[in-house]
């Protein structure tokens, strides 16, 4: 009898939880300890989701949204993905990628990158899932203030997710601008990123003077700003967070 009442709340928890997929780039990826403590927000969202919710990240280092799908990763995900699962899509860092070493992975913002993430949406809502776009994090541009800016390259591929979520509809977590306010308030925003002092730790005995991949400090902000975001605006993906 405990076996069958067991298996019948297996099956309702699955009913009632779906699982998170993860597509994205270095900023989002899952390090081994060796990397410690560079940590990317997807390896850190399983901290902020309910129990019962799985989180599949999939996110790569150096992939744009272009070379995402080309190189097959995206595949990999539609062979797994059921209906009423989400799929959390963050690219834009690598796309803006120029010179002709570069070409797999260049998506220019005004076309190819909002076409490719229109392509995302159609695979996923096929699928019967729902696609969340992100805005890509922030970079550590410091201005005279001491507070976090975009380039104007950066803020181009912010904008195209913007304007992709409202034609299609979608729902977007402006990691983006969350970090350049809540960041900002920080008296270092070094702080978040892979800024390391020399013979502090031991994978890097050398120290780091990274801007744009985040240390653990930095990753665990985002998986939480995503939950805080998702509970503000209200949306679907919402049910998943603690």
């Amino acid at each position: 009898m405990k076996k069958f009442i067991l298996t019948i709340c297996c099956a309702v928890t699955s009913l009632l939880y779906a699982d998170v997929y993860m597509a994205g780039d270095s900023t989002m990826y899952t390090y081994g300890k060796i990397f410690f403590p560079k940590s990317g927000w997807g390896q850190m969202m399983q901290e902020v989701v309910k129990p019962e919710v799985k989180v599949h990240n999939y996110a790569l280092g150096g992939r744009s949204s272009k070379s995402f799908r080309g190189e097959g990763h995206w595949d990999k995900i539609m062979q797994k993905l059921k209906k009423g699962d989400f799929v959390i899509i963050q690219f834009g860092h690598n796309d803006g990628a120029g010179g002709s070493i570069n070409w797999y992975r260049h998506a220019d913002a005004k076309k190819h990158f909002p076409e490719n993430l229109r392509n995302y949406i159609l695979d996923c809502r096929v699928k019967g899932a729902i696609p969340v776009l992100c805005t890509p994090v922030a970079v550590c541009y410091i201005n005279a203030d001491g507070k976090l800016y975009n380039t104007p390259k950066h803020q181009s591929y912010c904008d195209a997710v913007h304007q992709v979520a409202r034609e299609e509809k979608v729902d977007v977590l402006d990691l983006n601008a969350y970090a350049l306010e809540h960041m900002s308030n920080h008296p270092n925003p070094k702080h978040y990123f892979m800024y390391l002092p020399k013979g502090k730790f031991k994978n890097y005995p050398n120290g780091s003077e990274d801007g744009v991949h985040l240390r653990d400090h930095g990753a665990r902000f985002y998986a939480q700003a995503a939950a805080e975001l998702a509970k503000k605006q209200n949306l679907p993906i919402a049910k998943i967070f603690k």
